[in-house]
C-alpha cells in the first residue's frame, strides 16, 4: 500500500483500488490483466505509475482524474460504441458518442 500527500491510499494486486483515507471512500477501481509488481503515485500526485508482468515487465500509467482517464481512453480507440454495445452497457439510455474526439491516427486505419 502507498500513501501520497493528498491522503490517498492504494493497494496493488489484480484489482487496483484507490481510496480517500479520511472518508475511506473508494475513488477508483481498475481490473488489470496482470498482477502489479510495484506501485507508486506520480511525482505530481495526479496519477499512478505501476509495474506489471512476470518475465516481461511493463510500466503503466493511470491518471487519477476522471476526465484525464476518459481522454486517455479516447486517444486510443478508433470508434465509438456500436448500438448493440451501447444497449448492453447503458440499457435504454439514449445513445451518444462515447468519445467526442477519437484518435485521428488510429481512426484513419479503419
Amino acid at each position: 500500500m502507498k500513501r501520497n500527500s493528498h491522503g490517498i491510499l492504494s493497494a496493488p494486486g489484480d484489482i487496483l483500488r484507490v481510496f480517500e483515507l479520511e472518508t475511506q471512500q473508494e475513488l477508483m477501481r481498475a481490473t488489470l490483466d496482470e498482477t502489479v509488481r510495484s506501485l507508486d503515485f506520480t511525482r505530481d500526485g495526479t496519477g499512478l505509475a505501476f509495474l506489471t508482468g512476470w518475465r516481461t515487465l511493463s510500466l503503466e500509467h493511470l491518471p487519477l482524474q476522471p476526465q484525464k482517464l476518459i481522454d486517455d481512453a479516447c486517444s486510443r480507440v478508433t470508434r465509438n460504441l456500436r448500438p448493440r454495445e451501447w444497449e448492453r452497457y447503458f440499457g435504454a439510455e439514449p445513445p451518444r458518442d462515447t468519445c467526442p474526439v477519437l484518435n485521428p491516427a488510429a481512426a484513419a486505419l479503419h
